[in-house]
Order: structure tokens, then sequence, then C-alpha cells
């Protein structure tokens, strides 16, 4: 399973059920009950069925993710099957073969072992990650549905006011028509006002994002809590909505005669 040895030994063919008791741990394990000592030699005391087994540590190796891609690893202990005989087992194979083929080997090879025990519950490691996020995945798909039609609202709606706002202003348009402004400072006027509005949103809803995400982290996996590419991006599309709501109201108010837009109210 490619689970790093980070000190001592791993459990090899001298742990037999005669050999003294032994135990490998993780790092949770070393990090939670020996901080600031070396774990190798000590004995821990497990409640194994009826009887309790005293095992010495020979070893510490990485943490894995026991419950879940998204959960935190947590102390584990990992003994060898001849000294603590368990109920049922796992068996974990490393392979190229499509699981198709793979189940029909494996109950093969174990029912010549052991023709009273069953083998059931193939899986392949994608799929176990996959389960242990669906759960998420179906939260995160809620989300980002809400969020897209959250961005949608929020570009036709600043679209909605700053063409209101640029409609506004259409006398104040004839006015600078009638005085010489030309349609480019026209133009250039109103996409400005339009671009520092929208730029002010932009950085206060950044912040509340940023915020925000710490909350989302907590469900996510692997994925950090500031993502700049989505950021930009979002800021993107919004300055380019609010570009399009500032221009073309704009250009439709230059086109209007200034003695139209001065009588306008």
């Amino acid at each position: 399973m490619e689970i790093p040895l980070i000190q001592g030994r791993l459990i090899d063919q001298r742990d037999t059920m005669d050999a003294p008791a032994v135990v490998l741990i993780n790092q949770a394990t070393a990090r939670r009950y020996f901080p600031e000592e070396n774990p190798l030699g000590k004995r821990v005391l497990m409640n194994w069925g009826k009887r309790a087994v005293e095992a010495e540590i020979i070893g510490v190796v990485g943490d894995v993710l026991q419950r879940g891609l998204s959960s935190e690893a947590r102390p584990t202990l990992h003994f060898p099957e001849s000294q603590f005989t368990y109920g049922w087992m796992n068996f974990v194979v490393r392979t190229r073969a499509p699981l198709s083929t793979m189940r029909e080997v494996l109950q093969r090879e174990i029912a010549a072992l052991e023709p009273d025990v069953p083998a059931y519950a193939f899986q392949t490691m994608q799929q176990i990650a996959r389960d242990s996020l669906a759960r998420s995945r179906t939260v995160i798909r809620l989300l980002g549905f809400f969020s897209l039609l959250a961005f949608v609202l929020a570009v036709v709606g600043l679209y909605g006011v700053i063409s209101y706002w640029v409609g506004l202003r259409t006398h104040e348009i004839g006015i600078r028509m009638a005085l010489g402004a030309s349609h480019r400072n026209i133009l250039r006027l109103v996409v400005s006002q339009g671009i520092q509005l929208t730029v002010t949103g932009i950085v206060v809803g950044l912040a509340g994002a940023y915020a925000l995400s710490r909350t989302l982290q907590l469900g996510l996996y692997e994925i950090e809590q500031t993502d700049p590419v989505t950021y930009a991006l979002v800021s993107a599309l919004l300055l380019l909505a609010a570009l399009l709501a500032s221009y073309i109201p704009a250009r439709r108010a230059t086109k209007v005669d200034p003695m139209v837009a001065l009588r306008y109210e």
C-alpha cells in the first residue's frame, strides 16, 4: 500500500504467534502520545477481546486517512494478524488487471487456501475514494449550482443597475454634449465611473469570499482556501458585465440629439 516507514522496522516473518507481541504506530499516534520522545521500544496495553495484551512498538509509519479523504489522520495501530487474530480481514492487491478479471482469480485462490472462507465486496481503491466523497460531492454540486445562479443574478442585476444609472444621466449627457463634449469623452466618463463602482464592489466581495472560504474548506480535499484562478475569473466576468452595462447605454445616450436630451426628464 506504499505506506512509508518513518522509523524502526515493519512487521515481518519473525513476528509469529509464539514471538513477543509487537505493534506499529502511525505518526498521529506518535505526535499525540510521544510528542518529545522516541516511541520505539515503548509498550502499549491493548484490550483484545477478553484479554489485555502488552505489545512493543517496533516502528512508526505514515498516516493513512482511514475514514475518508476529507477527514484527518487519527491515531492508528498496525499489528500482525498472526498475533492478533480478527474475525474478518481485508486483502489489498496491487494489479494492472481490471476488477472483473481479478475477482474470479482472487476467489479461486482464496477457495484453494480456505474453502469455507467467503470472499466478497470487491472494490477498487478509486471506488472507495469516490464513495468516501459522495456526500461532500453532493453538497459541493448544490453549492456550485446556487453559486452559478447567484453569479448570473449578480451579473444581470449589475447590468440593470448601471443601465438605469446611466439612463438617469441622459440630461447631464445632453448638457455635456451641448457644451462640446465628444462621444468618446462621454463614453470614457460613463464607463470609467461604472467600472469604479464595480471595482469597489468586487473588493468588498473578495474580502467576504475569503472569510467564508474557511467554512467551505472543511468539506474539501486538497483544495486551498484561496484559489486565485477562480477569484480572478469571477472578477473578470463581473468587470466585463460592468463594462457592457456602462458602454451600451452610454453609447445609446450619445446618439440622442442634444436638444432632446436637454428636454429629457
